[in-house]
């Protein structure tokens, strides 16, 4: 592969619940932070569109992430990945590039 390792970081779009426009988001950093209001056990949805180079066809993609806070899920062109429960600590989503 050309490029085996790309950074996720830079802007992301978020999504609180209840609101129907998403905004921009910078990651890494916490939203809180960032001027949005973080209500407790309410979820919210990050988004990201990625360009995956075509020479990775046939192989693993993992996509690691170094600090989610607390539960996640993983969806990737609509499918469901993964799932993570748990503090800043680093983890990976798999998936089989075609």
């Amino acid at each position: 592969m050309k490029q085996a390792v790309t950074s996720l970081s830079g802007t992301w779009d978020i999504q609180m619940k209840g609101q129907p426009d998403w905004k921009p988001v910078q990651v890494p950093g916490e939203a809180a932070m960032q001027g949005f209001t973080v209500l407790h056990d309410q979820p919210f949805r990050y988004k990201r569109k990625i360009q995956i180079p075509s020479d990775a066809n046939g192989r693993n993609v993992a996509i690691r992430f170094n600090g989610v806070y607390s539960h996640a899920r993983v969806f990737i062109g609509g499918q469901f990945i993964r799932e993570h429960f748990g503090g800043f600590t680093a983890w990976s989503a798999t998936l089989r590039h075609m």
